[in-house]
């Protein structure tokens, strides 16, 4: 027997701006997972969506939707097929009891399953990334080729401090009760997006201030509060080292001004490695999405082919 999400999922499209369903074709599909649960998906794709051209999947980051690919998406539509997804418990998508990214992971595979899709990259951004990363592990059938951009292998892991602090935090809220709905809160308050924004994720704030207020702001009001505080506790739990056993065609790609995921011990195993590739941006953070969306579109478009 199937079992239906007893969460509430948002009202369709109702936060999202009137511009973005005019560029893109947004639908919803249905999925069953192995809880034997329903989940909804909602996607984007490319209004000029062709089965003649290869089909790139983009996977957003912890506190976004499908709206923060937009500016490379729009470079890469003209030559290729984008489908742009919310993965569950972000933006339109279904509520889960619980995150990790085994489930979101195998909630993707599933999605490309129901869909029927000939998935040719998967690339995704810093949560996403991970997901990208843990499909490159256990689905590697799905794509024929993964860019996981700023992947965080350990929060502020070159700021011990920080990085003890953060995970400190994380594992006492993720226990206490309705701090994950304070924590989103605050996440979501204009000072908060202002702080985080400009002295942690980017690297040059007054340059895409404007793109991360266009395409950043919506996502954090529509995920659920519990997915952030699950997902960074999965993250700094997940083992990255076992990379070595990749067998699918990945390229990193990290900004090297990232406070948040530029961990130099783990990226000097990934560029010291022959498994997969990777390429550093200079003077970007954590958002090469929005502080370089060109030169992130043409590294997609190189490894794609």
């Amino acid at each position: 027997m199937i079992k239906r999400i007893k969460s509430k999922l948002p009202s369709i499209w109702k936060d999202t701006p009137k511009e973005f369903l005019e560029m893109y074709s947004v639908s919803k599909v249905k999925t069953i997972s192995k809880e034997r649960c329903e989940v909804e998906i909602n996607y984007a794709t490319s209004l000029n969506f062709s089965k003649d051209r290869k089909t790139i999947l983009f996977l957003h980051g912890l506190s976004n939707n499908w709206l923060s690919w937009i500016p490379v998406a729009k470079l890469l539509e003209e030559e290729y097929n984008v489908v742009l997804m919310d993965m569950p418990g972000f933006g339109e998508s279904s509520r889960l009891d619980k995150y990790n990214i085994e489930i979101i992971s195998n909630t993707v595979a599933d999605f490309i399953s129901a869909l029927a899709l000939k998935i040719d990259t998967v690339t995704g951004l810093c949560a996403g990334a991970v997901i990208t990363f843990d499909l490159a592990m256990n689905h590697p059938e799905i794509a024929d080729k993964f860019i996981p951009f700023a992947m965080p292998t350990a929060y502020f892991n070159n700021y011990p401090l920080v990085n003890k602090t953060v995970l400190t935090l994380l594992y006492t809220m993720s226990n206490v009760s309705l701090a994950d709905k304070l924590w989103k809160y605050i996440l979501s308050s204009s000072a908060a997006r202002y702080m985080v924004t400009k002295y942690i994720n980017t690297y040059d704030y007054n340059n895409v201030k404007d793109l991360t207020n266009k395409y950043g702001k919506i996502g954090i009001t529509q995920m659920d509060s519990k997915t952030w505080m699950d997902l960074a506790v999965d993250i700094n739990k997940y083992d990255f080292e076992k990379f070595t056993e990749l067998r699918s065609k990945v390229k990193m790609v990290y900004g090297d001004k990232d406070k948040v995921s530029f961990n130099g011990g783990m990226v000097e195993k990934f560029k010291n490695s022959d498994i997969l590739e990777i390429e550093i941006f200079e003077n970007i953070g954590h958002l090469p999405n929005m502080e370089d969306p060109k030169r992130s579109a043409e590294v997609i478009k190189s490894f794609t082919g």
